[in-house]
């Protein structure tokens, strides 16, 4: 089986020939991969600073998207044949997405909707998962404000828009040229990162912040805290370094 992966620890990612993953048993679901998705978090994978039982030689990869070729005895809602996208940490077999065939637990993995390219649909269950966590946290209702940073990244986007679903109103940090898009989205202002003083220019009187953006939580730690109200909540979504790298840390 072809895979893209390290053939050990510490080495550098290249084409590989592996073994076939074995049949699935209790729970597990065996995935003829269509598209994966590659992410920051990867280079952790082989790095060591994320433990998701990778055991070389093996293929990266804990997100994706492909045919289901077999289930194992007690998956209920996943058949042969449909099409599903996942989220695999910890890997059962230590071998992930980057390959033509990858080995997952059933209850990693959600039918992918019909409409939804697999292309597109590979990059959504990590980004995904932060997104829907952060929201969950955050606990905004109809009529509260969110601040989200870096409002037309993966992560930003997809959390505005489960948010502004809700009737909550978003402001979110972006590059001019993407308001409109944003606007569609759902947000209801939007403020140029450009801007040194966008902080100030943010307000003092939202429910909840979401630090989206890569450094903005500890660049604008005071500003960011100034900006919520009394009993808000703020949650950073992104690379920790004590854990996995979709890790959402909360603070209020």
């Amino acid at each position: 089986m072809r895979g893209c992966g390290v053939p050990g620890p510490g080495a550098e990612v290249e084409m590989l020939e592996l073994p076939e993953p074995r049949q699935p048993e209790r729970g597990e679901l065996l995935v003829e991969v269509e598209a994966a998705g590659v992410g920051a978090w990867d280079r952790l994978l082989f790095g060591g600073g994320w433990d998701v039982g990778l055991r070389p030689p093996a293929a990266l990869g804990v997100e994706g998207v492909g045919r289901v070729l077999a289930a194992g005895s007690g998956v209920e809602d996943i058949q042969v044949g449909d099409r599903v996208l996942a989220h695999a940490a910890p890997l059962p077999v230590g071998s992930g997405f980057w390959a033509e065939r990858v080995l997952i637990r059933a209850e990693h993995a959600a039918p992918c909707p019909p409409t939804l390219d697999p292309v597109q649909a590979a990059a959504l269950p990590v980004n995904g998962l932060t997104a829907a966590q952060a929201v969950e946290w955050l606990g905004l209702g109809s009529g509260q404000r969110l601040l989200v940073t870096n409002g037309a990244g993966a992560t930003g986007a997809l959390a505005l828009q489960l948010a502004a679903a809700t009737g909550v109103r978003v402001t979110a940090t972006a590059s001019p040229g993407k308001g409109l898009r944003l606007r569609r989205l759902g947000v209801a202002e939007v403020l140029d990162y450009h801007d040194s003083h966008w902080p100030q220019r943010a307000g003092t009187d939202f429910d909840g912040v979401l630090a989206a953006a890569p450094g903005t939580a500890p660049a604008y730690y005071t500003e960011l805290n100034n900006v919520v109200n009394s009993g808000g909540l703020y949650a950073i979504a992104g690379n920790n370094p004590q854990g996995t790298p979709y890790d959402v840390l909360y603070g209020a």
